[in-house]
């Protein structure tokens, strides 16, 4: 593989990446609300 292929497989998998974090994060916040809502009626 060349350079060019070697950059765009890197961004693919830094994309990739960052995607997942942020669902990650995003899903997390949302369990956290839930959790928080749940322990509100006690």
């Amino acid at each position: 593989m060349n350079w060019v292929e070697w950059v765009k497989v890197v961004g693919m998998l830094l994309t990739a990446l960052f995607v997942g974090v942020m669902i990650y994060r995003s899903v997390r916040v949302v369990k956290d609300e839930e959790d928080d809502k749940v322990h509100l009626p006690d």
